[in-house]
């Protein structure tokens, strides 16, 4: 009976020994989970739900991504402006090349039209006045005074003075003096430069 009291005194004593060293243990482990700011509910598994902390990850994610897609909107948006004003440009370079196309095409008219003109002066005026004043006759009065504008004022003189009196009188009005006639084309280009010019600034 000794014997047998003394062996369970001894598995007693081993059991005391067993939860002591069981307890000193579960102590350390929550003096080290405090040491490094754990709580006992992290080394539990999850049971299907999300953690504090990982809400708060995943609104960190997002929040970044979203500022990634805004910083990607306005390189979009400035873009989109810089090919606007590229566009613009280009409007606008080809409005100036039309309105210089306009006015070569002008020029060019313009200067065929002198050609023909000194054309027709250097003919009349070769021609004799006798002759000229035949052709004159048949034209109306209209154009036969345009022709003579294109001559001197002595070639115009010569070709009124075999002219019949009739048809003279009627074209005589029509004349314009070769000064006056060289002051209006002047006038005429000058405006015309000036317009061409204020083009160009505006």
């Amino acid at each position: 009976m000794e014997q047998t009291n003394r062996t369970s005194s001894k598995i007693l004593k081993g059991l005391l020994i067993a939860i002591a060293a069981i307890l000193f243990l579960i102590i350390i482990m929550i003096l080290i989970m405090k040491l490094f700011g754990l709580n006992f509910s992290d080394l539990l598994p999850q049971s299907g739900g999300i953690s504090k902390k990982q809400l708060t990850a995943e609104i960190e994610s997002l929040k970044g991504t979203i500022k990634d897609q805004n910083k990607t909107i306005d390189n979009l948006n400035a873009q989109v402006r810089d090919k606007s004003d590229k566009i613009n440009q280009l409007q606008n370079d080809v409005e100036q090349q039309k309105v210089a196309a306009k006015d070569q095409e002008t020029n060019v008219k313009n200067q065929k039209k002198q050609q023909q003109v000194n054309m027709i002066s250097q003919t009349y005026k070769n021609m004799d006045p006798e002759k000229a004043a035949a052709i004159f006759s048949e034209m109306n009065n209209q154009k036969a005074a345009s022709y003579m504008n294109m001559l001197d004022d002595k070639t115009k003189a010569k070709v009124l003075e075999n002219l019949p009196a009739k048809k003279a009188a009627g074209i005589t009005p029509l004349l314009k003096s070769q000064q006056s006639k060289s002051i209006q084309d002047n006038s005429t280009a000058g405006v015309s430069n000036a317009n061409n010019g204020s083009g160009e600034g505006s």
